[in-house]
């Protein structure tokens, strides 16, 4: 594939607001799902509640807030934090559409609608090594890279040395992609606010960074969701598998429960509702079947299923009866780009967007 016509600008990294700080100890105490981190970054805003310790990440899209995934509260007062903000955003007439939920308990409430996004796969780091024992290619992919030289550095995810040379592979990875960085959930700059508690691992040939890792904690639970992988062009085959077996075996030793690699956008994991029969349905069936020069959706899901997961787990997207699909999917979508879609649409397939943060 050939490199995008439009300039990458600069890859910046943010301050944090006092909002993002309040957020980040409420978040690293009751976080749960695999977003939790993911709204400690620059283009969130954040209700907090009045009545218990609790937050939601949210973007505000014409009369809807786009949530980031699941409130970060306690579990025994779940609900009651749902119909606080709720009742919050109805008074300033916008609805809340929740991306990324988890919960059972919550969609089956009787006022909400769900759509399920995907499925992102799980594994539990004391079964790492039977994982890599049922996978040659996985394991050939490994000895390739440490062929060429690819050794494992262990970053301070905080060190202003860290961010430099991680923001330096980060663009020539974003100049390498044919679709331009999304915002919201898919923003391509880490959540830095969560440092000590963020593992970061760097891949080095030759004294040169050539690709990265990041996992950020899932504090209920004690998990952790690599949330990305970052790989320059010129890293050697098989340096993003060696970087994930690294991080594995960290996280093991960290303690942690289990792992998420993230969602898998429409995943063949993902439950089959009777929606699927609909328009909603067919537009994600042809999306997966034609988008692919942008997003490799099955590509993706492929690469996650040679490392075989114990589990995968379904994503849904949940949101208020009132709005009907249509609504739900228009509102969600337009929270991960800062264009009108039908421009963002248009940008993407001439690669004209200029990309800045």
């Amino acid at each position: 594939m050939q490199p995008p016509r439009y300039p990458l600008k600069a890859i910046a990294c943010y301050v944090p607001t006092a909002a993002m700080q309040q957020a980040r100890e409420i978040v690293l105490r009751y976080g749960c799902g695999s977003f939790c981190c993911r709204i400690l970054q620059a283009g969130f805003e954040y209700w907090f509640s009045r009545k218990t310790c609790a937050v939601i990440g949210y973007k505000q899209r014409g009369h809807y807030l786009v949530c980031g995934g699941e409130p970060a509260c306690s579990q025994m007062e779940y609900r009651e934090v749902l119909a606080e903000f709720e009742l919050w955003a109805r008074r300033q007439g916008l609805e809340a559409i929740y991306f990324g939920v988890e919960k059972e308990a919550a969609r089956q409430h009787h006022r909400y609608a769900s759509i399920a996004l995907g499925a992102e796969p799980i594994w539990e780091p004391s079964h790492w090594n039977v994982c890599m024992g049922q996978s040659s290619g996985f394991r050939k992919q490994l000895r390739r890279a440490t062929n060429k030289g690819i050794s494992i550095v262990e970053m301070a995810a905080g060190a202003a040395s860290a961010r430099d040379r991680m923001r330096r592979a980060l663009a020539r990875w974003v100049a390498s992609r044919a679709m331009p960085p999304l915002g919201f959930l898919a923003d391509v700059r880490p959540p830095w606010v969560a440092n000590e508690q963020q593992v970061v691992l760097a891949g080095e040939q030759h004294g040169q960074m050539v690709a990265y890792i990041t996992a950020c904690p899932i504090p209920q639970g004690r998990g952790y969701l690599i949330d990305q992988i970052v790989r320059t062009p010129d890293a050697p085959n098989g340096t993003s598998e060696l970087l994930i077996d690294a991080m594995m075996r960290r996280l093991y030793q960290q303690g942690a429960q289990f792992v998420s690699l993230g969602l898998v956008a429409l995943s063949q994991h993902a439950p089959k509702a009777s929606m699927e029969a609909s328009w909603l349905g067919m537009a994600q069936r042809l999306a997966r079947r034609y988008g692919s020069q942008w997003y490799n959706f099955a590509g993706l899901e492929a690469f996650r299923s040679r490392l075989r997961p114990q589990r995968w787990e379904p994503l849904y997207m949940m949101f208020s009866r009132r709005l009907t699909n249509w609504d739900a999917a228009y509102g969600a979508a337009s929270a991960f780009f800062d264009l009108p879609l039908w421009k963002m649409a248009c940008n993407t397939i001439t690669n004209r967007r200029i990309f800045t943060c």
